[in-house]
């Protein structure tokens, strides 16, 4: 479940599960941790506003804000979607090294599947990489477009700057108007740049509110310890 929820604060300051503070003044602040992310705004000072997205499918039945000891119950307004909401979902597809082919075809696979299954406030683009990222459908096109985008994939690229490729995939979102930006990249895992690391990934989409998933796609079973890139 995906909840939108409301508190209402003591002392104009508060401490919400460890995590997350919100000042006295209208602030926006959001926490990522391994089970949930929360964002928050204060649009008053005795008043918190905060969207919670747990990443493994569990429902929240409450919540609540602890400050100095002093627990503040919430009410649970909404669940995501609402009217007016919509999420923004990149599918990024390692199009690296021919080897890969049959690992490409399983993620067009994967990509056609998801783009059949988009709920209507989804709107999905393709993307691949190798040495450089290229948009082969923004997110928005109709899913006709996203189809013919991912009927171009092909494993044809040489080297995988899996990093600076995948920051610059949170980048392309980050300027897409939505609610809520997701990335789903498909990959092996394997990367071969040096110059960016997963920090700067992991400061980039934290910084543009930009959750990432991923589908691992090893071209054989020894290479496929690589995938702890991907879930890291």
């Amino acid at each position: 479940m995906n909840a939108r929820a409301s508190l209402g604060l003591l002392g104009g300051a508060t401490l919400l599960a460890s995590a997350l503070a919100a000042a006295a003044d209208p602030v926006a602040a959001g926490a990522l941790e391994q089970s949930i992310e929360v964002h928050c705004s204060q649009p008053q000072p005795l008043q918190l506003h905060c969207d919670y997205r747990p990443l493994a499918g569990a429902e929240p039945n409450g919540v609540s804000a602890n400050w100095n000891g002093t627990e503040v119950s919430g009410t649970l307004l909404a669940r995501y979607p609402q009217a007016g909401d919509s999420t923004a979902v990149l599918l990024l597809v390692d199009t690296s090294d021919p080897a890969r082919h049959a690992a490409v075809a399983r993620a067009i696979e994967h990509v056609n599947a998801l783009i059949d299954a988009a709920p209507a406030h989804m709107h999905f683009g393709v993307a691949s990489f190798d040495s450089e990222m290229y948009v082969l459908a923004p997110p928005g096109s109709s899913r006709t477009e996203l189809h013919s985008a991912a009927a171009t994939l092909a494993a044809r690229g040489k080297t995988t700057e899996l990093y600076r490729n995948v920051r610059d995939a949170v980048r392309v979102l980050a300027k897409t108007p939505a609610s809520r930006r997701d990335l789903i990249v498909l990959s092996d895992g394997l990367a071969e740049d040096f110059a960016y690391h997963h920090e700067d990934v992991i400061a980039a989409a934290r910084g543009s509110g930009v959750i990432i998933n991923s589908i691992g796609l090893p071209r054989s079973v020894p290479l496929a310890v690589a995938l702890q890139t991907l879930r890291r």
